[in-house]
C-alpha cells in the first residue's frame, strides 16, 4: 500500500506538470495561429504555404504539436504502469478467505449500520433514500440530534465557539461524570483565539473568568483551594499598558506548582488541568511573537480540527454511541488485517494444514491503538490467549495465569480434591490453592 501511495503522488504531480505544459503549449499554438492568420490577411491573394514567414510558423506549430503529443504519451504510459501495479498489488483472490454465510440473517443489522454511517456524515438525503429502498425505518431522533452536532461542528471549523460552549455548559454534569473535559478544551481554544487576534487583555480577562474553576475542581480543603488560587493569580499579573506579564515569567518555562508558592500537598491534589493552565498563562509572554515561541503549535490550524473531533466524540458519547462510525471502523480494521489473513491462508493451504479455532487466529494481527477495543491477556505459562472459558486468574501472590494452566498445576496434588491441594506459583515461591485464585476482568 505504501508503494501504491507513493506512486499515486508521483502520478498526481506528473498530471499537474502535464496540465501546466499543455496550457502553455495551447497558448503558444494560439499565438502562432493568430500570427499566421494576420500574415495571410496581409498577403491577400499572394499568401501560400511556400511563403517563408508562413512556412516557418507552420513548422513551429508542428514542433509544438509533437512536443504536446510526446508529453501526453509519457503521462499515459505512467498511468498504464500504475494500473499494472494496482493489479499486481490486489491480484489475490479473496474467495479463499471469505465466508458467504458470515452475514446471513443479519441484513437488517448491516442496513442499520450503513444508515448510521450516512447520518453521522450528514448525508441525510442519502440515508432517507437508502431507508426507502431497503424498507427500514429512519431513526428520526438520532437524525435530529446529528443535525445539531454537524451544525455545531461546522461552526467550530469556522472558528465560532459560542454554540459549542453553550452546548457543553448545558451538558456539563453528564460530561464531568464521564471524565470528558470538553468545556475546558473549548475555553482553552477561545483563549488562544483571542491572543492570536491580538486581544491580549480580553484573553487575560477570559482566563480569569473561566479557568479558575478548573484549578482544583472544587476538591480538597479550602486551604488547598486558596493556595492554588494564589498560585494562578501570580501568573495572571498583567501590565495594562504594555500587555506583558510583570512578574513570575517563570510561567514561560512551565514551572510546577511547588515553585510558585503552592505546597507539594496542593500539587498532588490539584486538578490535572493545572499544568495546561500554567502553560496557557505562559503564552502571554510571547503574545507579540507567537510563531517564534515554544507555544506556536497551539496556534496550528490542526488544533481547530482537533477541537471539532473532540466535540463530535463527546456528542456521540452522550448519545450512547461510539465516537467513530462502526462501519468505517470495521472497514479500516478489516483492510489493515487483510494482508496478514491472506498470507496466513496461503501458508495453511501450501502446507495442507487447517485451523479449527473459530474464535482465534493463529497469528497476531497488529492494529493501531485506536482500533483496539478489548484487552487481550496471554497466559505466560501456556502462551494461550484468555477466553471466557479460560479466563485469567490471579493468585494470592499477585501473579496471573489462565484457568487451564492453574488446573494443570493443581491436578495430581490431590486426585480426589484438587481444589484444596497447595501448589507453588510458577514465578515465585508462594504456595496457593485453586480456591484462593480469583478471576481477573480486563
Amino acid at each position: 500500500m505504501e508503494s501504491l501511495s507513493k506512486n499515486c503522488e508521483k502520478l498526481a504531480k506528473g498530471q499537474k506538470n502535464v496540465q501546466n505544459k499543455t496550457l502553455q503549449d495551447f497558448k503558444k499554438l494560439s499565438q502562432l495561429l493568430t500570427t499566421i492568420s494576420d500574415k495571410v490577411k496581409s498577403l491577400g491573394d499572394q499568401a501560400t504555404c511556400e511563403n517563408s514567414d508562413v512556412s516557418d510558423k507552420i513548422a513551429e506549430i508542428k514542433k509544438v504539436q509533437a512536443k504536446l503529443v510526446d508529453s501526453h504519451k509519457d503521462f499515459y504510459t505512467n498511468i498504464a504502469k500504475y494500473n499494472k501495479l494496482i493489479e499486481k498489488t490486489f491480484k489475490t483472490d479473496l474467495i479463499g478467505i471469505s465466508d458467504s454465510n458470515a452475514l446471513e440473517g443479519k441484513e437488517n443489522i448491516i442496513n442499520c449500520v450503513i444508515v448510521d454511517h450516512f447520518i453521522r456524515n450528514s448525508d441525510f438525503e442519502l440515508a432517507q433514500l437508502f431507508c426507502k429502498e431497503t424498507g427500514i425505518s429512519l431513526p428520526e431522533e438520532p437524525m435530529s440530534r446529528f443535525t445539531e452536532m454537524h451544525r455545531l461542528v461546522k461552526e467550530i471549523r469556522q472558528r465560532k465557539l459560542t454554540g459549542a460552549l453553550e452546548w457543553a455548559n448545558k451538558h456539563r454534569n453528564e460530561l464531568n461524570v464521564r471524565g470528558i473535559t470538553l468545556e475546558f478544551m473549548l475555553h482553552k481554544q477561545r483563549y488562544l483565539q483571542l491572543i492570536e487576534d491580538g486581544k491580549t487583555k480580553e484573553a487575560l480577562s477570559y482566563a480569569k473568568q473561566n479557568f479558575q474553576e478548573y484549578i482544583t475542581n472544587g476538591q480538597g480543603p479550602k486551604t488547598q483551594q486558596s493556595s492554588a488560587d494564589d498560585m494562578i493569580s501570580e501568573f495572571m499579573n498583567f501590565d495594562a499598558q504594555g500587555g506583558y506579564l510583570l512578574e513570575n515569567s517563570a510561567a514561560d518555562s512551565k514551572c510546577n506548582i511547588s515553585s510558585t508558592g503552592g505546597s507539594k500537598e496542593t500539587s498532588a491534589q490539584a486538578s490535572p488541568l493545572i499544568d495546561t493552565i500554567l502553560s496557557l498563562m505562559g503564552v502571554l509572554v510571547y503574545a507579540n511573537r507567537l510563531q517564534d515561541s515554544p507555544y506556536k503549535d497551539m496556534f496550528s490550524p490542526q488544533q481547530w480540527e482537533n477541537v471539532a473531533h473532540a466535540f463530535s466524540s463527546a456528542f456521540c458519547t452522550l448519545l450512547g454511541l461510539a465516537s467513530e462510525s462502526p462501519l468505517a471502523t470495521s472497514i479500516m480494521a478489516g483492510s489493515l488485517s487483510l494482508p496478514i489473513i491472506i498470507k496466513m491462508s496461503q501458508l495453511l493451504t501450501t502446507n495442507k494444514m487447517e485451523w479449527s479455532q473459530k474464535e482465534e487466529l493463529p497469528v497476531e494481527v497488529p492494529l493501531p491503538e485506536n482500533l483496539r477495543f478489548h484487552s487481550v491477556f496471554v497466559c505466560p505459562v501456556s502462551k494461550d490467549r484468555a477466553t471466557p472459558k479460560n479466563p485469567p486468574m490471579m493468585l494470592p501472590c499477585g501473579h496471573v495465569i489462565c484457568k487451564e494452566s492453574l488446573e494443570k498445576l493443581a491436578k495430581g496434588l490431590r486426585s480426589n480434591m484438587p481444589s484444596l491441594g497447595r501448589f507453588k506459583c510458577p514465578y515465585c515461591p508462594s504456595l496457593s490453592t485453586m480456591n484462593e485464585a480469583k478471576p481477573v476482568y480486563f
